[in-house]
């Protein structure tokens, strides 16, 4: 080969060696302060790693870590990088909160953060719901957040938007009143806010479209009733797996959160709960749903000496009963899900009208000694006072009384001599248990005024234990959430004719009634059945352990590594 080919070739390969960028470098924080890491991460591309040195005696930081790119932020591990955060957390009304450590990513790139003690300070004025240590905001799909000690004084991670990913591997310390998770998904596929595009999509149970918290650990030392492990509202969808120590999870649904909507989907299975020491000296249930669909089986509850699991698993419905929470009511004034919404399915208009004429003062109780009713013929449907402007779902009647709910949140319903009351009747409710996609709502105030008119999507449960023994285990105290319409749960003899089944494939019956289900243990898949006497494979849990958790997690930095492409 003459000298002038070598000359070109040498010169080729250098200019397509500068043309290329470096990728996958390791970049060392010189310490442990938030403006060495905060530089640090200035020098990083999408691919690099950030590596925070060992300060086992910790630093403070008091503004927040802005991660933009596609990165790994790494540790020495728990207790060796330790961080207090002492950014703010709130003002008297817990706004202008600002976390430890910000995510906010506009494209799908790779981003994990590992390998720390987090310390948090307690937030004032009770925001600990309200703050994290932990944002991830925008449309990564490959997050990942592990093997950190959280000493919690707010909310630990809470992705929001689009994001999703897996949590996994971290220890969550002293949840008192704070969200170890509380997952956001408020403009999912980056359409619209308050979770209205998550509620209009199909599900996505069994799949890798949600936030999947697994392997973590949860001790609560608090004496009070705890926090759940987990939250979810704003059309939240979420797989909880594979978790020990937690005593409780629970959600948000359409009721309690001004505009934001009802959490959507949640996957809670092979978890091991464990009441815990509290105020009521009971666990008065483990799992605490108040919208949406999904999948609870495989769990186990245990109890403690002096802390009883009451339920299991209870499902409620708080706009039964209504205490003014707008804007999901009649002229968005929060009535509740009582036959006046503008949001819910209205059945029939007003059944009868009438008077009270019972004594005084009493409480979710309307008399009316003119009638002469079919005991229990109102069960299903709503009493509203007309004087007094509350509705709540009827829960029993005689014939000449009605009982309705308790109000589940603020005062209870009082009925005094001369109160004007009608019947009406609603269902289903919007964003209740066993409801999926439906209406696109957008907008502050929510357009278009109509029922949500929402697809029937029952939650299942099957093969939860409590103390070692397996037993149905969802409960339910709401007018409007039935059993093998709503949700479906195990039973030992099934036959086909309701609730769900588990055995082997070859044990499942050969007939069948629309909904119910059964659990194949032999190909891990439950079948559901979706017209008379017709099986379909319906669900089957997502990979275990989620793909983007490598190896066995080792926080070790990983070797500097400079490569062309």
């Amino acid at each position: 080969m003459n000298r002038k080919i070598v000359i070109n070739l040498i010169l080729m390969i250098l200019a397509i060696a500068c043309a290329v960028p470096l990728h996958a470098s390791t970049i060392t924080s010189p310490s442990c302060s938030e403006s060495d890491v905060a530089s640090a991460i200035a020098l990083a591309a999408n691919g690099d790693t950030v590596v925070i040195p060992s300060c086992p005696l910790g630093v403070t930081w008091t503004s927040a870590l802005s991660i933009t790119k596609g990165i790994t932020l790494i540790g020495q591990g728990a207790g060796n990088t330790v961080i207090t955060d002492s950014t703010t957390k709130g003002d008297s009304n817990c706004q202008g909160v600002t976390p430890l450590i910000r995510v906010n990513l506009s494209s799908n790139v790779f981003v994990r953060i590992s390998g720390l003690t987090i310390n948090g300070l307690p937030a004032v004025n009770n925001c600990g719901e309200s703050a994290q240590h932990i944002s991830i905001s925008g449309s990564t799909h490959q997050f990942r957040v592990d093997h950190i000690t959280f000493n919690l004084g707010v909310t630990g991670v809470n992705p929001v938007d689009d994001s999703w990913g897996v949590i996994d591997h971290n220890t969550f310390n002293d949840a008192a009143d704070k969200f170890p998770v509380l997952v956001q998904h408020n403009s999912w596929q980056g359409v619209g806010n308050f979770g209205d595009n998550s509620w209009a999509q199909p599900d996505t149970l069994g799949q890798a479209r949600a936030v999947f918290i697994e392997d973590n650990t949860f001790n609560y030392p608090s004496t009070i009733f705890p926090t759940g492990c987990f939250d979810t509202e704003a059309g939240g969808r979420l797989v909880f797996r594979y978790n020990t120590g937690c005593p409780f999870v629970g959600m948000h649904g359409l009721e309690s959160s001004g505009r934001l909507r009802s959490g959507r989907q949640y996957e809670i299975y092979n978890n091991t709960f464990t009441a815990q020491v509290n105020s009521l000296q009971n666990m008065y249930t483990g799992v605490f749903l108040r919208g949406g669909t999904g999948m609870i089986f495989n769990n186990s509850f245990n109890d403690i000496p002096g802390s009883p699991y009451l339920t299991l698993v209870q499902v409620n419905n708080y706009r039964d009963s209504n205490n003014a929470w707008a804007p999901w009511g009649r002229n968005y004034d929060g009535t509740g899900c009582d036959g006046r919404s503008d949001f819910d399915t209205n059945i029939g208009g007003v059944y009868l009208t009438g008077t009270y004429n019972g004594a005084g003062g009493a409480i979710e109780i309307l008399t009316d000694t003119t009638r002469n009713w079919t005991p229990n013929q109102w069960v299903g449907y709503s009493a509203i006072n007309t004087t007094k402007g509350w509705g709540s779902a009827i829960n029993s009647s005689t014939a000449t009384t009605i009982t309705t709910g308790y109000a589940q949140q603020g005062t209870a319903h009082s009925w005094t001599s001369g109160d004007g009351y009608e019947i009406r009747k609603a269902y289903p409710c919007a964003d209740q248990i066993g409801r999926g996609p439906g209406q696109l709502l957008s907008g502050y105030i929510q357009t278009p005024v109509g029922p949500v008119n929402q697809a029937l999507d029952p939650l299942y449960a099957w093969l939860n234990n409590h103390n070692g023994t397996n037993q149905a285990a969802v409960t339910t105290n709401n007018a409007h959430i039935a059993p093998n319409r709503d949700f479906y749960d195990w039973t030992p003899s099934f036959n086909g004719s309701s609730g769900v089944g588990s055995g082997p494939l070859s044990a499942r019956p050969a007939s069948c009634t629309p909904n119910v289900a059964y659990w194949a243990t032999d190909t891990n898949t439950l079948y559901q059945c979706s017209s008379p006497n017709n099986w379909t494979a319906y669900y089957t849990p997502y990979t275990y352990p989620h793909p983007l958790i490598n190896g066995s997690g080792d926080n070790t930095p990983p070797t500097v590594s400079i490569t062309l492409q």
